[in-house]
């Protein structure tokens, strides 16, 4: 067994942060084995990683998916995905539209100002496309990371009935746990994303919803007792 000391030199705090996320895959392993062993291969990145090729344009620009993109509409996942090919494991099909239609599905069971918060940020989070749907080329890699700075800064949003994310949680606890369930959990911390990861953790301490917090402290609680264990 190495000592800490001694695995500390070979792994930088990033590739520990990437163990982090392989054992709460692992403490979820009633999940899918296909799906934990391509999230593993996500998390550490085996295999030949395109996403940094650049992806010419195939489809011309669409006024129906500008109009969509500004109304947060779903299909715009489906304009980016055709307009620059990046396969099931493109952001635009496995998460942008994932979530959008999650949410769609489910938009009555919020109540009348969630519905409203809920579509200000799904506009929100379209509209951080507005440039790169434009170029001529982009990354699949350009896509995720335009996906996460909405991810990011969409949480901030303010609508008249709800000016902070926590006061929407409040009064849509149940309906919020409905689309974002263990599964979709494992799908963030797929993204490979420390700003997400850490989000996740800020909104389960900030809004202060039990479930939240309990969510967040059992996730950390494994992650703890795994870590120590490994180098007892």
């Amino acid at each position: 067994m190495f000592s800490r000391s001694g695995l500390a030199t070979v792994y930088s705090s990033y590739s520990r942060m990437k163990l982090f996320m392989l054992f709460v895959l692992l403490r979820l392993s009633h999940v899918d084995g296909a799906f934990i062993s391509g999230s593993i291969k996500n998390i550490f990145g085996f295999g030949v990683n395109s996403f940094n090729i650049p992806v010419h344009a195939v489809e011309h620009v669409s006024q129906e998916c500008i109009h969509h993109a500004k109304r947060g509409g779903c299909e715009f996942y489906d304009c980016l995905e055709r307009r620059f090919p990046c396969g099931e494991k493109s952001y635009s099909v496995k998460f942008g539209k994932h979530f959008c239609s999650k949410i769609t599905r489910h938009i009555d069971l919020f109540t009348p100002a969630g519905q409203r918060y809920m579509n200000v940020t799904n506009a929100c989070l379209t509209s951080y496309y507005s440039d790169l749907y434009h170029n001529s080329s982009a990354t699949c890699e350009q896509i995720k990371e335009v996906g996460v700075n909405g991810i990011v800064n969409c949480r901030d949003i303010q609508t008249a009935e709800y000016p902070t994310f926590c006061q929407f949680v409040a009064d849509n606890t149940r309906v919020y746990w409905i689309i974002f369930d263990t599964m979709d959990l494992i799908k963030m911390i797929t993204l490979n994303e420390p700003r997400v990861w850490r989000l996740l953790i800020e909104q389960g301490f900030e809004c202060g919803t039990a479930r939240l917090q309990k969510g967040v402290k059992e996730v950390i609680k494994v992650l703890k007792s795994t870590w120590d264990n490994l180098f007892r």
